[in-house]
């Protein structure tokens, strides 16, 4: 199986995943859904939708870079929202949800050239 390019199943779910949890928190949902969904997608969100650039050695290691660079950018987002007093948790969420879409969006346009194209433009 060729893991050098996304699934289009992965990168819909990884562009989607962002939006849902706003539709989830926006709408009221029930505490303990609204909870997982926000811990989950903080966690393993932006992750997902980096996860070509991520290492593939061991699941364990993968996991925890994966949950590392995810609270990262969730963190970062929500300070830059502080620092400039326009923190929402809805607004933090749609931040990092188009944090992820933009990253899916550059992985489908930029992963999917030819090994070619890809090999000529890297030694430039």
């Amino acid at each position: 199986m060729d893991h050098s390019r996304p699934s289009v199943a992965k990168s819909a779910a990884a562009f989607f995943y962002g939006w849902v949890v706003l539709l989830i928190v926006s709408v009221g949902a029930p505490v303990p859904l609204r909870t997982l969904a926000v811990f989950s997608f903080a966690a393993l969100g932006p992750a997902f939708a980096l996860r070509r650039v991520l290492p593939r050695r061991d699941r364990l290691e993968r996991l925890v870079v994966s949950v590392a660079v995810s609270l990262c950018v969730a963190v970062v987002i929500t300070l830059v929202l502080a620092i400039g007093h326009v923190f929402s948790a809805r607004l933090a969420i749609a931040c990092i949800a188009a944090f992820d879409s933009l990253a899916v969006i550059t992985d489908l346009v930029l992963g999917n050239r030819p090994a070619e194209l890809a090999t000529t433009t890297e030694r430039r």
